[in-house]
């Protein structure tokens, strides 16, 4: 019977030992998983903020592209204005405004991309808008008609006074539509 106690003995033993060893691999493994596991999060924070450094420079490259468009544009827009100067027909004194078409650009309902550009470029756009479209209203009512004529819409003035007044406060407001932008552009 001593020989079977110490034989239960030693399996006894051995049981615990192997259940050491089993207990500490696990163990192990379990920390190894842990490590895995904080690697694989700290990995996916930084591709998360390498996502979000990527993102906005996608941002920024599109609000300079679209500053400089829209620079462009104002541009453009005053130098309509300034070449879309009056013109008399010889003895007919009438008023030959050049077809202006207001910038698609300008339209309010391109505001998501205007807001991207700031307050004060929002509201430099908006002033030349509503200057383009009231020079657009007078070039419709007036094209073709004497310069002497009054203009309905802009009052007992003569046409080709109210004409040169518009232009030059078109042209102002591009003016000042591509200094804001370029203010900025700077700032930014």
């Amino acid at each position: 019977m001593s020989d079977e106690i110490e034989a239960a003995r030693i399996a006894a033993q051995a049981a615990i030992w192997a259940a050491w060893i089993q207990g500490g691999l696990t163990f192990v493994a379990g920390a190894i998983a842990i490590g895995g596991g904080a690697l694989a999060y700290l990995g996916a924070v930084k591709a998360a903020r390498i996502q979000v450094q990527l993102e906005e420079g996608k941002h920024k490259a599109l609000v300079s592209a679209y500053r400089t468009r829209m620079a462009e544009m104002a541009v453009k827009l005053g130098d309509t204005a300034f070449i879309n100067s009056v013109h008399l027909k010889g003895d007919l004194d009438t008023i030959k405004v050049e077809t202006f078409v207001i910038p698609e650009e300008l339209y309010p309902k391109n505001w998501r991309d205007h807001a991207m550009l700031g307050d004060r470029v929002v509201t430099a756009i908006s002033d030349a808008y509503e200057m383009a479209r009231i020079f657009d209203e007078f070039a419709r009512e007036m094209r073709g008609k004497p310069a002497e004529t009054n203009s309905e819409t802009f009052g007992a003035e003569r046409a080709i006074d109210a004409y040169q007044q518009l232009n030059q406060e078109l042209r102002d407001r591009a003016s000042k539509l591509v200094a804001t932008l370029k203010l900025e552009r700077q700032g930014s």
